[in-house]
Order: C-alpha cells, then structure tokens, then sequence
C-alpha cells in the first residue's frame, strides 16, 4: 500500500488498472460461474467471497477486485483521486513477458497482481 501512495503522488485523478494474473491449473472447483449475475453487487458493497469462479480469468478478475476493494479504503488514495479499475489477464503471460505455457510453475509466479498508472484522458 505504501509503495502505491508513494507513486501516486502527482498522479491524481490517474486510472490505476489492477490485473489479475493466475496459472494454468484447471479450475475444477466448480461448475457455474456466478459472476455474471453477482459481479455488480460485489463491485458495489457485497463480500467478494459471494463470488463463484469458474475460470481462470474469473479467478484473475476476482484477484483483481479484491485488490481494488482494498485500495479504494484508503483515505489517502481517495485524496489524489485515483480511479480503480480491474481486469483479469488469466494465465497467458509470465512476469517476463513471455507467453505462458498450460503447464504449471512451482514458484507460482503466474498468480501474481499488476498494477499500472494511466494518465486521464484528455477532454476533447
């Protein structure tokens, strides 16, 4: 959290787009998605864990919210304005950059959050 404020300075009203990355592992756990039904609902005050994953990217996306949950508590971040948004990347890239293989790394390095500053768009 720190580190965030820290850049955020000077970068108010910036969008800050969290990325849930996660790995190749087959998601059996369950069978049908709530997502679609219940996401609004958690993006507003419902407990993310009311969500139901079916996927990988749904798992990166529920990644990524929770993070932006978290983020958006901040009374400091609130000040420069910052705007949080989150997507899922699911599993295609590693932290290199490299496309990622199906099969499974033991450091795990593919659930992993990333965080980028964009500036606002400019008004036209």
């Amino acid at each position: 959290m720190e580190q965030i404020e820290n850049y955020a300075q000077g970068k108010k009203g910036y969008i800050v787009q969290i990325i849930g990355h996660t790995d190749g592992e087959q998601n059996n756990r369950f069978q049908v998605s709530n997502l679609d039904d219940r996401l609004e609902k958690v993006i507003g005050n419902d407990n993310i864990n009311n969500l139901t994953p079916a996927s990988n990217v749904d798992l990166g996306l529920m990644r990524a919210l929770a993070v932006v949950k978290e983020l958006e508590k901040n009374p400091r971040l609130k000040q420069l304005g910052l705007k949080f948004r989150a997507y899922s990347a699911a599993q295609l890239y590693l932290p290199s950059g490299e496309y990622a293989r199906v099969e499974c790394y033991p450091d795990q390095t593919r659930r992993r959050i990333e965080i980028r500053f964009s500036p606002p768009a400019e008004k036209q």
